[in-house]
């Protein structure tokens, strides 16, 4: 059978079935390589794929082979950790940002992104200006607003402010850019109730 033939065949199995035996490197390799999408997605799955087959599944036309391949691979490059997170948001994309090769720098251009999610990103960017923090600290969306609350380049000034803030106090207190001494304080005053 040929590889477009088996690309026509309706494949109805459950290919991420847990009791499905894991594949071989080698069927793993032949099915990066097939022209059926379903095939590609399994392959993808393997973080023992090859990564010369890398870069081909990361520019797949099919979302859920980049999607997995971002997930799952130790080599997917940083470009494709976050346009799987920007182009399907499933519950799971939570865990893209803790990846090592997830990219922070630049994250700050995402500030005015639409999807709450993207915008929280803006917390992990090393170079995010302060004013950029504080801006967002006021953002539509509580999960944005809590994020930028707890990014240590939020200004000392705007975090003493935020510990008075009914929703954002917790946040705050847990940013590591407080002083000890302040936590101290917090820790004291809340202890003896005042």
């Amino acid at each position: 059978m040929t590889t477009a033939i088996g690309a026509g065949i309706a494949y109805t199995e459950n290919p991420w079935d847990p009791a499905r035996p894991v594949p071989s490197v080698q069927q793993s390799t032949a099915w990066a390589r097939s022209v059926n999408p379903l095939l590609r997605r399994r392959a993808a799955r393997d973080h023992r794929l090859p990564s010369a087959l890398v870069p081909a599944l990361a520019d797949d036309t099919d979302l859920g082979v980049r999607v997995l391949l971002a997930h799952y691979h130790p080599d997917a490059p940083p470009w494709l950790l976050l346009r799987a997170f920007r182009e399907y948001p499933s519950s799971s994309r939570g865990r893209l940002p803790w990846l090592p090769n997830f990219p922070t720098a630049g994250l700050a251009r995402l500030a005015d992104d639409t999807d709450p999610a993207v915008r929280q990103l803006v917390a992990l960017d090393p170079l995010a200006p302060p004013e950029l923090i504080d801006r967002l600290t006021q953002d539509t969306d509580t999960t944005v607003r809590y994020a930028m609350a707890q990014c240590p380049r939020l200004s000392l000034d705007r975090i003493i402010e935020l510990l008075d803030h009914a929703d954002l106090a917790e946040p705050a207190a847990a940013n590591p850019a407080l002083p000890v001494a302040r936590m101290w304080d917090l820790l004291t005053r809340n202890e003896h109730g005042r």
